[in-house]
């Protein structure tokens, strides 16, 4: 990823708060679900409580989650490709990016 992709990903970042998260369910079917979201750098941030199917089918994958004592989970995601959707650049540009 070139510094001027991250640099254009980050301050997008800093613009938005609310991404999807797609995962897939236990019967195989997909799920996707807003959530609003904080970042350091690269790495996303979420909460979402254990017993939500959310939770549940995160559980089931091999992602980074750091569970609280609480009710709450707090999951960390880091990108391994980001698709970036540029108008500036034309109607659904689109750069998938490896980080």
């Amino acid at each position: 990823m070139t510094s001027k992709m991250k640099k254009f990903i980050l301050d997008l970042m800093k613009q938005h708060n609310i991404m999807t998260v797609a995962t897939i369910r236990n019967d195989g079917y997909p799920q996707a679900t807003t959530v609003v979201y904080v970042n350091d750098g690269l790495t996303l941030y979420f909460a979402a409580d254990n017993d939500s199917q959310k939770a549940k089918n995160i559980k089931r994958c091999d992602m980074d989650e750091q569970p609280d004592p609480s009710t709450m989970a707090i999951i960390s995601v880091t990108p391994k490709v980001i698709s970036v959707i540029n108008y500036t650049l034309g109607f659904g540009h689109t750069d998938l990016v490896k980080v």
